[in-house]
């Protein structure tokens, strides 16, 4: 490896356009990665991951991978840089080696083969050019990795327009559940079930399999009601108006209620 020829000015640009504008500590620490491995004469660096040049040596690409090992475990924010470069750095070897890259494992490595295969496993399945550091949890690359090509454009897109939803995880696997709901629904022959159908999934949000039970028997939910139209129409005729309004509030306290388990029906 030759001394740092590769300076922080020559990889920030790189580093900094897929980063925030607001992120120069991250910008700064995902710069150390990169630059250290820009300096392997035998590594191409981009922001979300490396290449190994086809003319790489065994012994060349094996000083890359004990630098990789040396930046320690990818645990936190800054981890999904260094995961690609790991992930891809090993896949590389895999492909100019063969069986031979298998020698790198041994004692010398700190990284377990849980951690490694992970990891491996991911950045076969999502390309670089999909692949952005606005989105630094690996749990979501994880997630989207056995989706097609079109499915990860898709989820990466509805991600970035959410990651500053702290939920956001939980909000795109909602979105993948709903994609497969609707698809479901759209199935349907008989177009006035399926508008009621429609209604529903809108209104209840249901998971897959409660849509298909739906489906196979026919028989959707009641249409959820506003409060006020259900207390009003579920009011008894002779009780005076000037009772309905405290009714009406006592209702929503006692929703509330249940809501919070302070209620239960025993």
């Amino acid at each position: 490896m030759s001394e740092e020829k590769v300076k922080y000015g020559d990889i920030l640009p790189i580093i900094r356009k897929d980063l925030s504008e607001d992120g120069l500590y991250e910008v700064l620490e995902v710069g150390l990665y990169a630059k250290k491995m820009a300096n392997h004469k035998c590594v191409q660096v981009s922001a979300t991951g490396i290449e190994f040049k086809d003319s790489s040596t065994y012994t060349e690409w094996a000083k890359a991978i004990h630098q990789l090992d040396a930046f320690g475990y990818a645990e936190t924010v800054k981890a999904c840089i260094l995961k690609w470069f790991i992930g891809d750095a090993l896949n590389a070897g895999e492909r100019l080696f063969g069986e031979k890259a298998s020698q790198i494992y041994g004692p010398e490595l700190h990284w377990k083969p849980s951690y490694i295969n992970n990891i491996r496993y991911v950045c076969r399945q999502v390309p670089k050019d999909l692949r952005t550091l606005k989105i630094n949890h690996w749990q979501f690359w994880n997630f989207i990795a056995p989706m097609d090509y079109k499915d990860q454009q898709y989820m990466i897109k509805k991600a970035l327009s959410i990651i500053h939803y702290r939920d956001w995880y939980e909000q795109i696997k909602e979105l993948g559940k709903q994609d497969k709901v609707l698809e479901l629904a759209a199935a349907v022959e008989d177009e006035e079930f399926k508008a009621e159908l429609m209604d529903r999934i809108k209104a209840y949000k249901p998971t897959y399999h409660v849509a298909k039970s739906w489906i196979d028997r026919q028989r959707l939910p009641r249409p959820r009601r506003n409060i006020s139209e259900w207390v009003k129409e579920n009011t008894p005729e002779d009780v005076p108006d000037d009772i309905k309004p405290m009714l009406f509030n006592m209702c929503i306290r006692l929703m509330e209620a249940i809501n919070r388990d302070e209620v239960v029906n025993s």
